[in-house]
């Protein structure tokens, strides 16, 4: 039997493979790795379907381009912008911790 670090090595490597050939292709999965963009994506899609999501985290993403911007904001603002993704202390949990 295989020891465990090998095995994980062999499971990573399986979905790692898997990933690359089955993953959806999502605004928030660019080449440039983007912290900011990663903790939004994140805390929309916490109990959201992806689907809900997409055009959301577009025009946030476009009304809000970094964490100054988002600090920056007006809370009403933050949350409109929020608007249909539902749960919205999410919406001003994310801009709290921008600012």
């Amino acid at each position: 039997m295989p020891s465990a670090s090998l095995r994980d090595s062999r499971i990573t490597a399986a979905l790692s493979k898997w990933f690359e050939h089955n993953a959806r292709t999502l605004p928030w999965r660019t080449a440039k790795r983007d912290a900011y963009a990663s903790l939004v994506s994140e805390i929309m899609l916490q109990q959201t379907q992806v689907s809900r999501v997409i055009n959301s985290y577009r025009a946030f993403m476009k009304r809000f381009p970094t964490n100054r911007a988002l600090a920056h904001a007006a809370e009403q603002d933050v949350i409109r912008m929020w608007c249909g993704l539902g749960y919205y202390r999410r919406a001003r949990h994310l801009w709290q911790t921008a600012k």
